[in-house]
């Protein structure tokens, strides 16, 4: 597959006058350094309103309480980072505002579905669940109200051992949105809004906190389930990931951690799964990605490639 140097150079679909582009891109965590850049997507922007089509960029709320939990919050966020409509050339739409549209068992966000192309512009990072993140995630977790991605997180949330845990209260000191409360007789857990980061079950050295037999296999089909049921909902799909500014963790994260990966460039394609496939072994050719990586990206693709 060819990399393109910049977002100019990348190839895009057919379109035009009679089309509506939904482009759904992650506009970063308030703090964090490293999402792609207001001038690219302003670049992309100006690309596709050059070939007669409308469009808007697009993103959804976190289901965890930082600054991109409500429609104003993530706004300003926006804001901030660059994204405006004045800036950018397009509007800049919080999809989720309005609820979702249901298809099948999915909430898909239904700010996006006035649109029949979605373009998908992805940062490709690690991340702490699949070990990598770019068009899969992009599209199953960020076109999805609060209620979808609560689907896909439940399935790997921790449980609890009472018998096991020593009460340290080492994971509620390591979870960073407050969920576990460590009381006299145990953990008070409220999991709500969790994202299955993993930091309890990292801290946990007792078995105080685990996660069951399939469940990742789980999150992963729901990754799946959700990720069919938003490209089933457009005429077009076209994805372009960005392998440049790569960090350890995700867009979401305040702190996403040191660079793991040389600079690469833009790939682009129709197929996410395989995009992200490359995109993940073009990455890896670095030893520190490959580290922060390996095994569960190598998992992740796999239960998610049996499912697609």
């Amino acid at each position: 597959m060819e990399v393109f140097g910049s977002i100019e150079s990348v190839p895009l679909p057919p379109m035009g006058g009679d089309d509506v582009v939904a482009g759904k891109l992650h506009m970063g965590e308030r703090g964090n350094p490293s999402y792609i850049r207001p001038e690219d997507v302003r670049a992309l922007v100006a690309r596709v309103k050059g070939s007669g089509a409308e469009v808007f960029i697009a993103d959804t709320t976190t289901l965890y309480q930082r600054k991109r939990s409500s429609v104003e919050s993530y706004l300003e966020t926006a804001r901030i980072n660059g994204f405006t409509e004045d800036y950018i050339g397009a509007p800049v739409v919080i999809a989720d505002a309005e609820g979702g549209e249901r298809r099948g068992n999915i909430d898909v966000a239904k700010g996006l579905l006035r649109a029949n192309v979605l373009l998908v512009f992805s940062h490709a990072t690690g991340h702490i669940t699949a070990g990598f993140a770019a068009a899969i995630k992009n599209v199953a977790m960020g076109c999805v109200t609060k209620t979808g991605k609560r689907y896909i997180h439940s399935a790997g949330w921790p449980r609890y051992d009472r018998d096991s845990c020593v009460k340290c209260g080492e994971c509620a000191e390591a979870c960073p949105f407050g969920f576990i409360e460590l009381r006299e007789e145990g953990l008070k857990m409220n999991l709500k809004d969790c994202p299955a980061c993993e930091r309890c079950l990292g801290a946990c050295e007792h078995g105080g906190l685990f996660r069951p037999p399939g469940a990742m296999a789980e999150c992963y089909r729901r990754y799946a389930e959700t990720f069919n049921a938003v490209v089933s909902s457009f005429d077009r799909v076209f994805y372009i990931n960005e392998l440049r500014r790569i960090t350890r963790f995700c867009d979401c994260s305040v702190d996403p951690g040191p660079r793991i990966s040389p600079d690469i460039g833009f790939l682009a394609g129709e197929d996410a799964v395989e995009l992200d496939r490359l995109s993940a072994e073009m990455i890896m050719k670095s030893p520190a990605a490959r580290k922060a990586l390996e095994p569960k990206w190598g998992e992740f693709i796999s239960h998610f490639s049996g499912f697609i």
